[in-house]
């Protein structure tokens, strides 16, 4: 999700240089242009999300478990026992 938020804006900038460049008015046609690729972001993003929500696309990274109040309680007790030196990143 981050890419297409950086391609958005990298293009972005690139258009209001473009736009501004000339006279420093915007005429009708890139107003329009600019409307137009607001409503392409808006469903590139939408489709992502879709994407990402059938996990169609898997995210990045290591996911973490999902722990009821009960079981984190009891994670937290465990790991008072531990000593700090002893810890290990990503033990719990």
């Amino acid at each position: 999700m981050f890419i297409l938020t950086t391609i958005f804006s990298i293009v972005a900038y690139v258009w209001m240089w473009f736009v501004l460049s000339g006279d420093g008015l915007v005429e009708a046609w890139e107003a329009w242009v600019t409307f137009g690729l607001f409503w392409v972001l808006i469903g590139s993003a939408y489709g992502i999300d879709v994407c990402i929500a059938k996990n169609k696309i898997k995210p990045q990274g290591e996911e973490l478990p999902v722990l009821n109040m009960k079981e984190f309680i009891q994670v937290l007790k465990e790991a008072e026992d531990v000593p700090e030196e002893k810890m290990e990143p990503g033990a719990l």
